[in-house]
């Protein structure tokens, strides 16, 4: 398997693991077998130990799989699959108990699917398809995490805007096409649940109290956050509304959200890295075009920090 080296990619434990994770998922190891050793994806991926091991532990800690002392490491991940007996909107099963449904997160992909979707989508490996990935909300917490794949009977547009609410009726009101059979994966049914499963897709929610009132975030659609009149602005995509303003601190945000891959570059903008596309000119450029920027005396701690994120060593910059 290849891996992305150029500047800008995601780091290379991030890639082995989004790899693994996707095997384990579609079913190349399943639940009680053995996962393959560290010298094993070493040479496979052709990558040091020590991102073996990070994307390893981010693995365990999502719950995929277990070392065992003297056994080894064995996948503990598990699916339940079930055949639908009617095919019936996750939005018009909600209204069936008088329940209000939102999307708080929803991506639209063109992919070529893996050998199990294509066999369960009845087409070549070698079509594409339509992979949706949403997280469903209820009274404002996220209760279904869904991936709906769709055969490309159509070319449908990928602008989320679109499936933010019922798949079955856009597809029936746009395109005339109704589902008439499918499979459900069910991930978690369970509020208590979602967490770990948000965790583990790796959609980590924040919360804060701002002027609009308590704001629930995915820190991956969070751009930057900008200390501007004494109030942080968080600026985001894909989201509604695509600013929101807090009486808070940058330092107090930093805190925050440094965990989640969020670096200082300005005494005014802390910037979420998974969207510098590169650091050059004293600038950080975003993936939606956006140009920030970086003061002199922090621009070469900043681009280290940007490369140890990246996976790239800082002399390669």
């Amino acid at each position: 398997m290849i891996l992305n080296r150029e500047k800008g990619a995601p780091p290379l434990y991030s890639q082995v693991e989004t790899i693994l994770r996707t095997d384990i998922e579609h079913g190349k190891y399943n639940k009680g077998d053995s996962f393959p050793t560290e010298n094993m994806l070493m040479e496979e991926y052709q990558v040091s130990r020590v991102t073996i091991r990070q994307a390893m532990t981010a693995l365990s800690q999502a719950g995929y799989i277990m070392s065992r002392r003297g056994i080894g490491t064995e996948v503990t991940y598990e699916k339940i699959d079930e055949h639908m007996k009617s095919v019936i909107s996750f939005t018009d099963e909600m209204k069936q108990h008088n329940i209000t449904m939102n999307t708080s997160y929803c991506k639209m992909e063109k992919i070529t699917p893996s050998t199990r979707v294509a066999m369960a989508l009845e087409i070549p490996k070698t079509d594409f398809c339509y992979r949706l990935t949403r997280v469903r909300n209820v009274q404002g917490s996220p209760l279904v995490y869904t991936i709906t794949y769709l055969k490309c009977v159509v070319e449908l547009p990928l602008d989320e805007k679109y499936y933010m609410k019922s798949l079955y009726k856009f597809l029936k009101d746009t395109y005339q096409i109704v589902i008439e059979k499918g499979k459900d994966t069910l991930e978690a049914a369970l509020p208590e649940c979602m967490d770990a499963v948000l965790k583990r897709k790796r959609l980590e929610l924040v919360e804060f109290s701002c002027v609009e009132g308590t704001v629930r975030l995915f820190t991956e659609r969070i751009l930057y956050v900008e200390s501007r009149k004494h109030k942080a602005v968080f600026c985001c995509q894909g989201t509604e509304p695509e600013t929101c303003q807090a009486y808070l601190k940058l330092d107090e945000v930093e805190r925050r959200l440094k965990e989640y891959g969020f670096l200082r570059i300005h005494k005014s903008y802390l910037v979420n890295m998974r969207h510098v596309r590169r650091i050059r000119n004293y600038e950080a450029e975003l993936d939606n075009g956006e140009r920030l920027p970086i003061p002199r005396p922090r621009f070469q701690a900043v681009k280290e920090e940007y490369a140890v994120y990246k996976g790239a060593m800082p002399w390669g910059l």
